[in-house]
């Protein structure tokens, strides 16, 4: 901590000096996040040419402003890049790494199967050269995932599982994985990859969406949690961020990601109250977007990288949001399907009488809403929890009754479920032989 303040009371000074006029929050504003140390208006230099880097050997991780989802980019000093997970797919990672002049992905990190963390990983294989990919193994029947399997076969890249005791080596680094030790298939947010990395006196710890179980784990089982940057769980959710695990981390700083006016209440409060009553500063890409650590072998930097303008000085928490809104917007092209399930097949009006229904499957439960992925075009669908069958499960395949574009009506498809999931186990099984590098080669 004490290295963290000898950076930032200069500023705090100076800032004070020239914009004495600055406003206190109010009470009812909800918690403050404390400013980065620097500020800079463009985007940094091409960081994979090495001759631009400094002497000392500066290490860069990029905490991409993807919306509602965790985008990592890291740059070594000898230009090599790391990418742990890539948001939603067409929120925008693809140009943020070619506007940062990347042009191949060395090391791919796939935290868990949900389409905020995969979606855009399958706009990165579609794009880039990508030499390896990293994933815990764990199994989802979404759309999202079969195209995340399908491009890392089209892509040639070696396929890696790991779990905890393992590590994975990058440039003259090692990222240690501390969980998982199984996998959760009723709860893939706990199945999620827990990195650490050490370069120079700085500690990273990289989280995915692992929730208070899997902390609690943790900190019993003695892992090397103790790190100076934390990636916050779960977007700040308060599933995630117990006390006794951010005692145990003790971060002096705390990055989380999350859409602007998100419909989840991401970040909660008490996440951002326990960060701070832990010693961290936190930021967030909801307040800063796109944030830059730049780390040297004695210590680090945070700045806000903005295309077109500096940020305010003052970010608060927003507060969380009571309801979720009924479904996303846009679903004007989707057309009418028919269903086949035990070698018949129901058109739409057999099924639901003058109404429209889709394939669809479900991605992910939130706290306060369902995301299904529907199948057509990948697009993210919100649901409340009641309109779920019974016995709903993450990964189900399921058919979507629409009026207008209001969901009316959710049915399970377990045919095509079973069918899901035959098709990705065969492909999965087809990754980890290595086949699709001996037809790329």
């Amino acid at each position: 901590m004490n290295k963290l303040l000898s950076k930032i009371l200069p500023i705090l000074v100076l800032v004070s000096l020239m914009c004495g006029c600055n406003r206190s929050p109010s009470p009812t504003e909800g918690p403050v996040l404390v400013q980065p140390t620097q500020i800079q208006a463009t985007l940094p230099p091409n960081p994979s040419a090495t001759s631009d880097v400094p002497s000392l050997g500066s290490l860069k991780l990029y905490f991409l402003d993807v919306g509602q989802g965790d985008s990592i980019l890291i740059v070594s000093p000898d230009g090599q890049t790391v990418l742990i997970d890539g948001g939603d797919g067409g929120t925008g990672v693809v140009q943020y790494l070619r506007d940062l002049g990347i042009q191949r992905i060395d090391l791919m990190f796939a935290t868990h199967p949900h389409s905020d963390h995969i979606g855009g990983l399958v706009d990165v294989l579609n794009n880039f050269p990508v030499s390896k990919v990293v994933t815990s193994g764990q199994e989802h029947t979404t759309s999202v995932y079969e195209d995340f399997l399908d491009g890392i076969d089209k892509s040639g890249a070696e396929y890696v599982e790991v779990g905890r005791g393992d590590s994975v080596s990058f440039s003259n680094f090692t990222f240690e994985v501390l969980s998982p030790r199984n996998n959760s298939p009723e709860n893939l947010n706990n199945g999620s990859l827990v990195l650490r990395l050490l370069y120079g006196k700085t500690a990273f710890l990289f989280t995915g969406d692992a929730e208070e179980d899997i902390e609690e784990e943790l900190r019993r089982t003695n892992q090397p949690l103790d790190a100076d940057i934390l990636k916050v769980g779960h977007h700040g959710s308060e599933t995630s961020s117990s006390r006794s695990f951010l005692n145990a981390v003790s971060p002096e700083t705390a990055i989380y990601f999350a859409g602007v006016g998100n419909s989840y209440g991401h970040p909660d409060p008490k996440t951002i109250n326990a960060l701070t009553s832990a010693g961290a500063t936190v930021f967030g890409t909801d307040q800063l977007g796109t944030i830059l650590l730049t780390v040297s072998q004695d210590g680090y930097q945070v700045s806000s990288v903005q295309q077109e303008a500096i940020v305010s000085p003052v970010a608060v928490v927003p507060d969380a949001l009571s309801t979720a809104p009924a479904i996303s917007a846009g679903l004007s092209n989707i057309s009418v399907i028919t269903y086949t399930s035990n070698g018949n097949t129901y058109s739409q009006e057999n099924l639901f009488q003058g109404e429209i229904m889709i394939k669809a499957a479900i991605d992910r439960f939130e706290e306060n809403m369902v995301v299904i992925i529907l199948e057509q075009d990948d697009k993210r669908v919100e649901v409340p929890h009641n309109l779920l069958p019974e016995g709903a499960r993450e990964g189900h395949r399921i058919l979507v009754e629409f009026d207008g574009e209001k969901v009316t009506r959710i049915v399970l498809d377990e045919d095509e479920t079973a069918l899901a999931r035959e098709r990705i186990k065969a492909k999965l099984e087809r990754l980890r032989r290595g086949e699709h590098r001996t037809k790329a080669s």
